[in-house]
């Protein structure tokens, strides 16, 4: 029986509470933290309105599959943006994860010369995708 979503929110909130970060992301060789922006971001899009229910339950549902991803993808994509006067990099990692090898893509962010952080999951719908994007 599928949970209802407040169930799921303080699950996964007590989850990632529980994460012990940093985690080692080989394929980058660096640390990436999980701290408020990442949990944030699950529930909030990035004009920081409340996400439509149903894909802030797949985003929560997909939290537990992220560490595997992080230690484990040889799969990434690099990204770098100016918003005002801060660089943002961001990294796609995808891989296949689970019980029911899905792909997901987890986002990492690093803004200006901060630390890496969670940023983001999702899941990705086309299995034949050979290239990790960021949109």
């Amino acid at each position: 029986m599928q949970k209802d979503i407040k169930e799921l929110r303080i699950e996964m909130k007590s989850f990632y509470k529980d994460i012990r970060s940093p985690i080692f992301c080989k394929v980058l060789d660096v640390d990436v933290y999980f701290n408020a922006d990442g949990i944030f971001h699950l529930r909030y899009d990035g004009a920081r309105k409340k996400r439509p229910i149903k894909e802030e339950y797949s985003k929560l549902s997909l939290l537990p599959l992220v560490i595997p991803v992080i230690k484990s993808t040889k799969e990434v994509a690099r990204d770098t943006r100016i918003i005002g006067s801060k660089e943002i990099k961001y990294w796609a990692l995808t891989m296949p994860v689970g019980k029911s090898n899905i792909m997901i893509k987890v986002i990492l962010r690093k803004i200006d010369g901060g630390r890496v952080h969670f940023f983001s999951v999702m899941r990705l719908r086309n299995r034949k995708q050979k290239t990790p994007t960021l949109s």
